[in-house]
């Protein structure tokens, strides 16, 4: 899904996405209703619109919550940044991150 534009109708929908502190946000990541069995991803220079707004790109703590939420992943290639590959790679040794 490299290159892809993904849409919201609201700020709020994008800032649960991110949120890696309110309890009730918890569950909410990228590709929350399908995130059992993914194991590969690639959304590398994926971008998010909400209507009516240019779109940005994907937030790196909506990628990071990603990372965290997906038991079964084990390939991943985004946007994160260097540096948090690496904090990841000390929280999921077994997936291997690109950028």
């Amino acid at each position: 899904m490299d290159d892809s534009e993904f849409y919201t109708c609201h700020h709020l929908i994008l800032d649960a996405l991110a949120d890696l502190k309110t309890p009730r946000f918890k569950d909410a990541c990228i590709f929350e209703y399908c995130n059992k069995a993914l194991e590969r991803v690639s959304i590398r220079n994926a971008r998010v619109r909400i209507f009516g707004e240019p779109s940005v790109p994907i937030p790196q703590a909506a990628l990071i919550k990603f990372v965290r939420r997906i038991p079964t992943l084990r390939w991943f290639r985004s946007d994160l940044s260097k540096e948090h590959i690496i904090m990841l790679k000390t929280e999921r040794p077994d997936i291997e991150l690109l950028n």
